[in-house]
């Protein structure tokens, strides 16, 4: 009986130091894939929304569709919404 238990134990073990290389090593390829992505084709193509700007209203007053630059920065009060009870 104590051979059985202690082979539950030690199969135990075993899996669970299995498991836990296997995503450790997952992990460590997904930076490393990260990485040369990044290194190789550059921030803007692994990452394009983080480094969009965007586009400055042209020279004659006209905005560019999708920026509002010309309106005053949300408030705390407009966020809220009514007060609660």
């Amino acid at each position: 009986m104590e051979f059985f238990v202690y082979f539950l134990l030690g199969g135990m073990l075993f899996l669970g130091t299995a498991y836990v290389l296997i995503k450790l090593s997952e992990f460590v390829f997904g930076i490393v894939s990260l990485f040369l992505k990044v290194f190789l084709f550059g921030a803007d193509a692994v990452f394009p929304e983080e480094s969009a700007t965007p586009d400055p209203p042209s020279v004659s007053g006209q905005q560019t569709p999708g920026h509002d630059y010309l309106s005053p920065p949300i408030s705390l009060e407009t966020c809220q919404g009514p007060p609660l009870d």
